[in-house]
């Protein structure tokens, strides 16, 4: 698989903040164990937890200091092996501050070997007016393994009345099988450029979301058509199934709007496309 493009330039020296984290997940006699955990810096997970069963194993993926600055990364590593069922999601929306030239990243490598599944929730990232951001998430699957996933940006803090008139976002989200791409999007946004207004970029909406599942059927889009199409709100969502994945996009005033809604069509598919009930994440109600 071909590496993510360079980083954004930047040219003044600063004090980096790196931190890691390798997670893996195995199939056990008894149900999915998290067999393997490492950490560096500031970025762990506590316990797995098993609120639906041994089958399943949930982690949060804590970032203690809440938020990103110029020159801070995060990386995070996970492996799925055959056959088990990893969640993987996280307590609060993520932040990337106002900072100098420098951007700061999270990037996010999973493999799901055979027959595994991999569900990928985090909550929302913020990027801050002013801050420069790089989010990568790059995610392989093998043999009939499944994966439902998704990311979320919030540009700004509309609920504080702050707009992204200036800053930058580079948004990268692959999925693909055995190195076979089966998704590819990526964005590069500037603060104040046209495509933010434009009514063929965001058309003013702060927020965003893409969720990918796979594999997928006909029936799954249509289910998720009905929950994308819901709804009184003035967002704009729909659903379209691509050579055999669906893909799930949104456009939002906040990132709480996209959370909302694309819990709600989570919680409708997971049991038509993993034979299990939308066990919603305890944490997601704190």
């Amino acid at each position: 698989m071909q590496p993510f493009a360079e980083p954004l330039s930047h040219t003044l020296p600063v004090r980096e903040w790196k931190a890691w984290l390798r997670l893996g997940f195995a199939k056990e006699a008894w149900g999915t164990a998290l067999v393997d955990r490492e950490h560096c810096g500031p970025l762990r997970v506590q316990k797995p937890f098993f609120p639906e069963g041994d089958a399943v194993c949930h982690v949060y993926v804590l970032h203690p200091p809440g938020g990103l600055v110029q020159g801070d990364s995060l990386s995070i590593a996970v492996t799925v092996g055959q056959d088990a069922h990893a969640l993987l999601t996280t307590p609060a929306a993520g932040k990337v501050y106002r900072g100098g030239n420098v951007p700061a990243g999270q990037t996010v490598v999973a493999n799901v070997e055979a027959r595994g599944v991999l569900e990928w929730l985090p909550q929302e990232t913020i990027v801050y007016r002013g801050a420069r951001a790089q989010l990568r998430t790059r995610i392989n699957l093998g043999d009939d393994a499944k994966v439902l996933a998704w990311e979320m940006v919030c540009l700004g803090r509309p609920a504080a009345g702050e707009t992204f008139d200036e800053g930058e976002c580079e948004l990268q989200f692959e999925v693909s099988r055995n190195g076979v791409p089966i998704h590819i999007e990526r964005n590069h946004l500037r603060g104040g450029e046209p495509v933010l207004q434009a009514a063929w970029g965001l058309r003013g909406f702060a927020a965003m979301g893409t969720m990918v599942i796979f594999p997928a059927t006909l029936a799954l889009l249509e289910t998720a058509r009905v929950l994308c199409h819901g709804g009184e709100d003035a967002a704009l969502c729909s659903a379209t199934l691509v050579e055999g994945a669906l893909l799930c996009r949104m456009l939002a005033r906040d990132g709480v709007q996209v959370r909302e809604r694309f819990t709600r069509v989570w919680e409708a598919l997971r049991p038509l496309c993993l034979h299990r009930p939308g066990s919603a994440p305890r944490i997601w109600a704190t």
